[in-house]
């Protein structure tokens, strides 16, 4: 109550040391009376603000739809809080619901405002309510995007063989829902935009034919698959699943993390596994639900083991569980029903997730690196080949090998500035400490044979020797996303800007 008279909220003491690109900001107060009543946003530095989320009460599970309201704020923005450099505006919201999966799955909706398009550079924002739905409104939390110079632009990106002619295409979305295919010269394929968000994208064989379809989990719990056109092929809605299913699944639909096309032992074609937070579902090449079990946990990463292996077809997945401790990354195999091998990994987001032969032992591992640390992971004893636990977390790993008979070098970057280079037994054979925090990190040969490593930082992207990590030139420019892709059989670097412009180089 009296919250007319106005209150603060900043974020939490940030565990990152690079920007990060929203702020979460817990409020739990009512605001009351609704109309008049004001709080600001204090953010650690000046940002350029994209989005702020206002997050009300849950409606609880099974909710009915929410009725149509429109929430009318005035923003007021100011660049340093000393009342100089002070903009104000008034910003229309329509209420609209959000899908928040809290315990074991259960699937509450939140009465959600959010006042877009913004693209105000700021430290502090008052928000004050003109008009609302109801005289008065709990407040639980507060989302603050921002993006532009030095700060992180949501831009993701993974490059895939669509078409099976040697060449990598990039796959390229932001969460917002904007989604492109490009080519590996830089020109456009095609590109969709989903208004309900992005989840994940993946790209499958579904009919054996060397050719891929693209796997998009949308915002509202849906699966697209799409043909290499970007024509729909179908979709699967999982907004019903606790009425499909006979009561059986804890809530009535959940957001996909995972997806993967795969041929089941003795079956004539392939089928399609979703994993969300508390189950997976079989479907058959057509989108139709053959089978749902309960399963604990997001299954976030899924990777296939290449052809060459005497398991090729089988697949790792690592689980992403939303608490402390660590995750299993399991190892499944034609029956996709159950994981035949498992063991447990460091949590946190993935950074990097390769299957290989990293140390020339004729089997297949893999290489995983997340917020809380790296390590070489085997699908038979031992299943932990080696583990680094890292005091700061990992932005970025890379395996080079110089040919399948030997043994790979690799390499990770941490957020704190050290860049390693380790063998294939973990042991850690060099070592350096940049001058300013690492944001993303990738490593390759070059044409000449050369090992190189790349970092991006704030203010430029740095190519260093692996031998000797000594700096060999610089680029400027704020680089938040480095990768490889494929063109003609040889590596080339996919760089991503803060503000979403991707540039490749060949080295």
């Amino acid at each position: 109550p009296g919250t007319s008279g106005g209150f603060d909220l900043t974020p939490p003491e940030l565990r990152r040391t690079a920007r990060p690109s929203a702020f979460s900001m817990l409020a739990e107060v009512t605001l009351a009376p609704l109309k008049d009543s004001s709080f600001r946003l204090v953010l650690p530095e000046a940002s350029t603000i994209g989005e702020i989320s206002l997050f009300g009460e849950s409606a609880g599970e099974d909710a009915p739809p929410l009725t149509a309201a429109e929430l009318v704020t005035e923003l007021t923005f100011s660049g340093d809080g000393s009342g100089r450099d002070v903009r104000t505006r008034t910003v229309r919201a329509l209420r609209q619901p959000t899908h928040h999966a809290l315990y074991k799955g259960h699937d509450y909706v939140f009465e959600t405002y959010q006042l877009s398009g913004l693209n105000e550079n700021a430290r502090e924002i008052r928000v004050r309510v003109l008009n609302g739905p109801t005289d008065e409104m709990p407040l639980s939390e507060v989302h603050v995007r921002t993006a532009g110079t030095g700060g992180v632009q949501p831009l993701q990106a993974r490059a895939v063989d669509l078409d099976g002619d040697g060449d990598d295409e990039i796959l390229a979305w932001t969460p917002e829902g904007e989604f492109a295919v490009v080519r590996a010269d830089g020109s456009r394929l095609w590109h969709r935009s989903w208004p309900e968000g992005v989840v994940t994208v993946d790209a499958w064989d579904l009919e054996d034919d060397g050719r891929r379809e693209v796997f998009v989990s949308r915002g509202d719990r849906r699966v697209d698959v799409l043909n290499l056109d970007g024509l729909p092929r179908w979709h699967r809605d999982f907004s019903r699943m606790r009425q499909e299913t006979g009561e059986q699944m804890y809530g009535d639909g959940s957001l996909v993390y995972g997806m993967v096309a795969w041929k089941p032992e003795g079956s004539a074609e392939k089928q399609v596994l979703c994993t969300s937070y508390f189950f997976s579902a079989t479907l058959d090449a057509r989108g139709h639900l053959l089978k749902y079990f309960r399963r604990a946990g997001h299954h976030a990463g899924i990777r296939e083991v290449p052809p060459r292996f005497a398991s090729a077809g089988q697949f790792a997945i690592r689980c992403d569980i939303p608490w402390v401790g660590p995750v299993p990354l399991e190892w499944w195999d034609g029956k996709a029903d159950q994981a035949v091998a498992s063991c447990n990994v460091p949590n946190g987001p993935v950074v990097h997730f390769e299957l290989d032969d990293f140390d020339s032992d004729g089997q297949v591992e893999a290489l995983l690196a997340s917020d809380e640390g790296i390590g070489l992971y085997g699908r038979t004893d031992p299943s932990v080949k080696w583990q680094h636990s890292t005091d700061a977390p990992c932005v970025g790993a890379a395996a080079v090998k110089i040919d399948d008979s030997r043994a790979a070098t690799i390499i990770y970057g941490r957020e704190d500035g050290y860049v390693f280079v380790v063998d294939a037994d973990g042991r850690v054979v060099g070592s350096t400490l940049l001058d300013e925090p690492v944001i993303c990190l990738t490593a390759l040969r070059t044409s000449s044979g050369q090992v190189v490593v790349l970092a991006g930082t704030r203010a430029a992207m740095r190519c260093l020797k692996a031998d000797d990590l000594s700096e060999m030139w610089r680029q400027a420019g704020s680089y938040v996303r480095l990768g490889l892709f494929s063109v003609k059989g040889a590596k080339r670097v996919l760089a991503i800007r803060s503000d979403g412009t991707m540039d490749a180089f060949s080295l």
